[in-house]
């Protein structure tokens, strides 16, 4: 199988060519994870597209720390500061900029089907 690794400070992420991670996440493992990124205190964020949310692991992936819903599937995420931008697959598609302090979609930008 194609793999890549990625080292997030002390995590090990596998990124399958299938579009799926494997990481541990006790009693909680990902249903369809699409994107995987580290913020600037090395938590892990990850959109799954399979129970639409994107979810909070901490640095060494064990402990799923929140979650946010998210209205359509998610399909990538870049973090800047304290703000996600997600991209959501749809009837339409959106750019969804998310507040990772208060969890609310601040805004939604849409895309086009397929984002």
């Amino acid at each position: 199988m194609n793999t890549r690794k990625y080292m997030f400070k002390n995590s090990l992420v596998a990124c399958f060519a299938c579009c799926c991670l494997s990481f541990a996440s006790a009693g909680n493992p990902p249903f369809f994870p699409t994107d995987v990124v580290t913020n600037a205190k090395g938590e892990l964020l990850m959109t799954d597209k399979g129970v639409k949310r994107v979810d909070v692991f901490s640095p060494d992936g064990k402990t799923l720390l929140r979650s946010f819903p998210m209205d359509e599937p998610p399909t990538g995420i870049l973090v800047d500061g304290d703000k996600a931008y997600v991209t959501t697959f749809g009837t339409t598609g959106h750019l969804q900029i998310l507040s990772l302090e208060s969890g609310r979609v601040e805004a939604s930008i849409p895309t086009g089907s397929g984002a």
